[in-house]
């Protein structure tokens, strides 16, 4: 009761602190990106050497001081600038009011395409990075639909979920694997509450012990992050406290103030199941042993008909090499949702939250029918399609 009556207080408190700054997000936008970048330049350019650095963005995107389009228009730069494959150009006053249209940086995840594989029936297209006009656009709309209540349908559900622009999925997955589990489980990591300042923040404790407080997410960072959509902002926050868990182990001079890049580079899937159950998690090749154990198949139905049984999180993931199906993507994390004996069916949930038709009978050549980003697939291809199956792993009672 007392729990309930604090949660309260801090609902009651978060909706003031951001009213001000939901009446900026609310209004339609008729200005591009150029504009919001041209009137804003100066002030976030903190030291006046006439280029945006990735501190000063830095700093920028975690503070509530801006909102709604300049808050867009940050996390756009900021996936610029976050840039781990190549140097990224100089945010000069010229580059972003003038070159705005242009591709920039380097192509993210979610700018990837469903269905270009190696060796596809349809052979991809190379893809330029967006532009920076294109993710502000992408930015505008998350923030402007973004649901601020934590838990806005009571509980959490995988149905409105979204991965961000960051290279998360293996995070995602994980989440997606355990909200279908037991929904009840993941909201009991999130805690609402007031640091010693007085500041409204979260506090999450992941399932391995662990405890990392998450301040209120500002506008950038809801436009960086995945999202619940209509749901809440829980995937927002759980993907800032495992960014900060992985910000903190690194060294000093490898941190940044926004705890999300240490999400951009990839993960691991096993990782995040220990982080999120407590539990080891135990991993079995497939694509490349498929030929070689006559036995696969047989091993992975029964591994993945008891970790069902057991409700352990399982799933699964592609790698870069090798044909996939349409609608698939590589080097890709999914959740395993559930096992069907009497079908021989997995089911997965990409967490793009994509949808496909297959152009014919559906399998290894032309795919599977995706609503969702959820999708079934006969266990003999499921060992050809993904490199690995990774399952939890119960802890032997002492």
């Amino acid at each position: 009761m007392l729990r309930r009556f604090f949660f309260l207080v801090f609902l009651a408190a978060f909706t003031a602190s951001t009213a001000v700054a939901q009446q900026s997000r609310s209004a339609p936008s008729s200005r591009a990106f150029a504009a919001v970048a041209a009137e804003a330049f100066a002030m976030w350019d903190e030291d006046g050497d006439g280029v945006l650095s990735a501190e000063e963005i830095d700093r920028h995107v975690v503070s509530p001081m801006f909102a709604g389009e300049p808050a867009a228009a940050l996390a756009a730069m900021k996936l610029v600038v976050r840039n781990t494959k190549a140097t990224p150009p100089e945010l000069t006053l010229e580059f972003v009011t003038t070159r705005s249209h242009e591709p920039a940086g380097e192509l993210l995840p979610s700018e990837t395409p469903n269905d270009p594989t190696p060796d596809a029936t349809r052979p991809t297209t190379a893809r330029p990075p967006a532009s920076l006009e294109r993710r502000y656009q992408a930015a505008l709309r998350k923030i402007r639909s973004a649901q601020r209540e934590l838990f806005a349908d009571g509980e959490p559900d995988i149905a409105t979920c979204r991965q961000g622009p960051l290279g998360s999925c293996f995070f995602v997955a994980g989440v997606g694997a355990m909200v279908h589990r037991d929904a009840e489980s993941v909201r009991r990591m999130i805690l609402p509450e007031f640091n010693e300042t007085g500041e409204a923040c979260y506090r999450v404790t992941f399932g391995d012990g662990r405890t990392v407080t998450v301040p209120m997410l500002t506008d950038a960072q809801f436009g960086l992050t995945s999202s619940a959509g209509r749901d809440g902002a829980w995937m927002s926050v759980l993907e800032q406290a495992y960014g900060s868990l992985r910000m903190n182990s690194r060294p000093e001079s490898r941190r940044t103030l926004e705890s999300s890049d240490a999400l951009a580079q990839g993960g691991s899937l096993s990782t995040t199941l220990r982080a999120l159950t407590g539990n080891p998690a135990e991993r079995t090749r497939l694509r490349t042993a498929a030929d070689q154990d006559p036995d696969l198949v047989l091993k992975v139905r029964e591994r993945l008909s008891a970790a069902m049984n057991e409700r352990r999180l399982a799933g699964a993931s592609t790698g870069t090499t090798g044909k996939l199906p349409p609608g698939v993507n590589g080097r890709h994390a999914y959740a395993v949702l559930g096992f069907d004996g009497e079908r021989d069916l997995v089911k997965l949930w990409n967490p793009h939250g994509n949808a496909f038709r297959p152009r014919g009978e559906p399998g290894l050549d032309r795919g599977y029918e995706t609503r969702g980003g959820v999708f079934e697939v006969p266990i003999s291809e499921f060992v050809r399609i993904f490199d690995s199956l990774v399952v939890e792993r119960r802890r032997e009672a002492e």
